[in-house]
């Protein structure tokens, strides 16, 4: 280790071989941990399931703006908060802590 980096899992310091063993050292990990359930998880496949059309069409609009509008509301609700702490803060005529 010339450079001082880690060497990638699998590979042989000896041989310079580069071993694809990875997801059988993971495996044995979780066996010995007795973890069967991130097994049974791993194998396991999903389906997503579809939206229903007309429900998306009359909600198009509210989450749209939801999604534009609420943040920047919340980040202007956060910095006015902070704002008027700042200013009770460090002024000559209130002072408090928070």
């Amino acid at each position: 280790m010339k450079n001082m980096q880690p060497y990638p899992a699998g590979f042989d310091i000896y041989s310079r071989k580069q071993y694809d063993n990875t997801d059988f050292i993971l495996n044995c990990v979780n066996y010995l941990s007795a973890d069967d359930e991130l097994l049974s998880i791993r194998s396991k496949s999903f389906k997503l399931g579809t939206l229903n059309p007309i429900a998306v069409k009359e909600k198009k609009k509210f989450y749209i703006l939801l999604n534009t509008v609420g943040p920047l509301a919340l980040i202007c609700i956060m910095a006015a908060v902070l704002i008027f702490i700042r200013k009770g803060r460090y002024s000559r005529n209130l002072k408090f802590k928070i």
